[in-house]
C-alpha cells in the first residue's frame, strides 16, 4: 500500500447506494454525524490504498457494481475480480486497524 501518494490519484466519487450491512438507516442527528465521520474516515483510507485496490472497492461499494460488471469493465475474469475485491478489503481492514491502534511513545 502506498502511504500518502496523492500525485496521480483518480478517485471515483461515490454515489448513494443502499448499505450492504443490513443496518437500519440513522435516525437522529447524532447518528447522521457519526455516519458522516465514518464515511470520511473510509474515504480517507481508500485514498491511501493502491489505485487498483481503491478502484475495485469503489466500484463494488459506492457504485453498486456486481463482480461480473467489474470483471467485464476491467478486462479480467470473475474469479480474478473476486480475488481483487477480497484483497482490497483485507488491505482496507489493515488500514483501519492501523488507524485505531494507539501510537506508542518512546
Amino acid at each position: 500500500m502506498r502511504q500518502g501518494n496523492f500525485k496521480n490519484l483518480k478517485f471515483i466519487e461515490p454515489k448513494l447506494v443502499p448499505c450492504r450491512c443490513c443496518m437500519a438507516e440513522p435516525t437522529s442527528s447524532d447518528d447522521m454525524e457519526l455516519r458522516q465521520l465514518f464515511q470520511n474516515l473510509a474515504l480517507t483510507l481508500l485514498r491511501q490504498m493502491d489505485y487498483s485496490d481503491e478502484d475495485v472497492i469503489a466500484r463494488f461499494e459506492f457504485h453498486g457494481q456486481t463482480l461480473s460488471e467489474i470483471a467485464r469493465e476491467t478486462g479480467c475474469s470473475n474469479a480474478d475480480a473476486t480475488r481483487r475485491l477480497k484483497h482490497a478489503q483485507r488491505c482496507l481492514c489493515q488500514l483501519v486497524v492501523l488507524t485505531l491502534v494507539p501510537v506508542k511513545s518512546e
